[in-house]
């Protein structure tokens, strides 16, 4: 789950915008102001995920990777989560919109 917020301003963190939330702090708070448009790319191939937010690099892991669940409760272990699934949009008690979304199976 990659968070997004209205807090572009806030210091880096696992549940500001661009983290996955509540386990990978992103390399830095990328979010445009309220209001504005925000542009992400999220490539998942295998288990490596790179996630480009408004033309910075926040994430480049490798899910497996022991140090990324280092001292995370059994629920939020990255290495457990399944190679599949369903990409799932929400918002929680406010307005959020999406617009331009394109999906691209990987060879």
């Amino acid at each position: 789950e990659l968070q997004i917020q209205d807090d572009g301003t806030a210091p880096p963190s696992n549940t500001c915008t661009s983290a996955v939330y509540s386990v990978v702090t992103p390399r830095l708070n990328p979010a445009r102001p309220a209001g504005e448009w925000n542009q992400v790319e999220v490539t998942l191939k295998d288990r490596h995920l790179r996630v480009v937010w408004n033309g910075h690099l926040v994430h480049d892991i490798d899910l497996d990777d022991p140090a990324l669940s280092a001292n995370l409760p059994r629920t939020h272990l990255l290495y457990r989560r399944p190679n599949w699934g369903y990409i799932g949009l929400q918002n929680h008690r406010s307005l959020v919109e999406f617009r331009h979304i394109f999906i691209k199976e990987l060879d």
